[in-house]
């Protein structure tokens, strides 16, 4: 929600006359008319919000209007930063213990089960397949064990703190382990087909940055 008395520069309290005053020198600076190019588009746009401003402060009733919605959306922000501090707050007076179960001081023995457990399922499945997938074995038995190593050492913490593992990294492993199927398989028509599927994915998974890249293009055209 925009703040018009920042656009304006004013104070909440600021009656109609500081209001009309403000505004006037405002919108005299950024008379479009004045500037060329983007800063001619900048101008325009920020004359708009101006005359916005302006329209929504000196009408009484909409001005009421605007303060209402105004203060509750401080309110929800307030709302919003203080359970952030909370959640800081409990993972700080927690994070120690954490520290402690998994640090080499007081807790070996996590660290060493998962690293044995970790390379002994690397060393079986790269045995496994070996003989079928020959040297792209050691990089599906590294994967296998890194995977099962970190559900093993998060299965502590999460008595501590909730972890939450988001479905894109799951559908990313997903597709890890089908573009190595694929690329195994060595067919033109299948890596043809994978790689059209992980372009798609790998869009969606960055469309934000894409969208902002198109918008800064978008902008000097």
């Amino acid at each position: 929600m925009k703040n018009y008395y920042e656009l304006l520069e004013v104070n909440p309290k600021a009656s109609k006359e500081i209001i009309e005053k403000a505004y006037k020198v405002l919108i005299k600076q950024c008379h479009p008319d004045a500037y060329i190019g983007e800063e001619k588009r900048f101008a325009e746009e920020k004359t708009v919000e101006l005359n916005e401003a302006y329209h929504i402060l000196t009408n009484d009733f909409l001005r009421s209007q605007y303060d209402l919605e105004l203060q509750r959306e401080s309110y929800n922000q307030q709302s919003m930063n203080q359970n952030r501090t909370n959640n800081r707050n409990y993972f700080n007076d927690n994070i120690d213990k954490i520290k402690e179960d998994l640090s080499i001081n007081k807790d070996t023995k996590i660290i060493g089960k998962t690293t044995i457990v970790a390379a002994t399922i690397n060393l079986i499945v790269n045995l496994l397949c070996i003989k079928f997938i020959g040297l792209w074995a050691a990089a599906v038995s590294t994967l296998v064990a890194m995977i099962i190593n970190y559900n093993l050492r998060t299965k502590r913490i999460r008595k501590y703190i909730k972890l939450v593992c988001e479905y894109k990294i799951i559908l990313s492993l997903l597709f890890l382990v089908i573009d190595l199927l694929a690329f195994y398989c060595n067919k033109t028509a299948i890596n043809i087909i994978n790689f059209i599927i992980i372009l798609i994915y790998c869009i969606y998974l960055n469309q934000n940055t894409i969208q902002e890249i198109f918008k800064e293009i978008q902008k000097k055209v």
